[in-house]
């Protein structure tokens, strides 16, 4: 019934609070399993990755030790590449005899392999290139010497004295006990001497200016770098060079990879 009595007040009706929504708990959120890792390849040289650039090959007229086959000096550029931490080892090269496309050799483990052909070598990494699915291969001269010189110009990559307590003497050692010059390559003067992929010429008056190997000349013969643990003070240079016929296994000789880009 409507009242004007304004003694009569009109009562406030209380609006219950709305309920609160029941909590929908969230579905678990269900993560794909993780992909399993690829295996480590335990035989696969370590690599280092080289900057590319400009170098000079060779040896000035006037330094100590020089030989006629190491000039004239050249301007050489090289787009980055891949190399071998340190040269193959016997047990990297085990893996390869294992699958019997390598020949049997020097099983100490840790030490260079040796007594290795130019031929042997193309053999190990023709087998690498098909178990990995990489293409590996010999470094050119030039590549070597550019990662040997690691952005030096001194006869050595530590300066221009001969220091016996930084290459090896008298016998080979395991490649982890050896120092790393500024590129991180281990033994690259000293230890073994090393196979290029280069056919020999006694000069650098056509040598390839973007860093190939040479491909004309004296095929039969083929160029070996770096010092071994019986050379002189001289044949430890950088820009110190010999030719081996490629068919000859000599204990003081090795080599060591350079991938190609993946």
């Amino acid at each position: 019934v409507a009242t004007n009595d304004p003694e009569i007040e009109t009562a406030e009706v209380e609006v219950p609070a709305a309920l609160p929504e029941p909590e929908v708990e969230a579905e678990p959120v269900v993560e794909a399993p993780a992909e399993p890792e690829a295996p480590a390849c335990d035989y696969c040289p370590k690599l280092v990755d080289l900057p590319g650039g400009t170098f000079t090959m060779g040896s000035p007229d006037g330094e100590d030790g020089r030989t006629g086959n190491e000039g004239p000096q050249t301007e050489i550029t090289l787009p980055a590449f891949s190399m071998g931490e340190t040269e193959v080892t016997t047990d990297q090269w085990a893996a390869c005899v294992a699958d019997g496309a390598c020949i049997a050799r020097d099983t100490t483990p840790g030490l260079p392999v040796s007594s290795v052909s130019w031929d042997d070598a193309q053999g190990y990494v023709r087998w690498l290139s098909s178990k990995t699915g990489r293409r590996y291969r010999l470094p050119s001269e030039s590549e070597w010497e550019y990662a040997a010189r690691a952005g030096t110009t001194t006869r050595y990559w530590w300066g221009n004295r001969f220091d016996g307590s930084i290459v090896t003497l008298g016998r080979a050692r395991p490649v982890d006990t050896l120092a790393l010059n500024p590129y991180g390559l281990a033994g690259m003067l000293g230890n073994v001497r090393e196979w290029v992929q280069d056919c020999y010429v006694n000069n650098y008056n056509a040598i390839p200016k973007n860093g190939d190997p040479v491909t004309q000349g004296d095929c039969q013969l083929r160029v070996v770098r770096g010092g071994t643990w019986d050379n002189t003070p001289a044949q430890h240079r950088s820009a110190n060079r010999a030719r081996i016929t490629k068919t000859v296994r000599d204990s003081g000789v090795g080599f060591r990879v350079v991938a190609e880009a993946e």
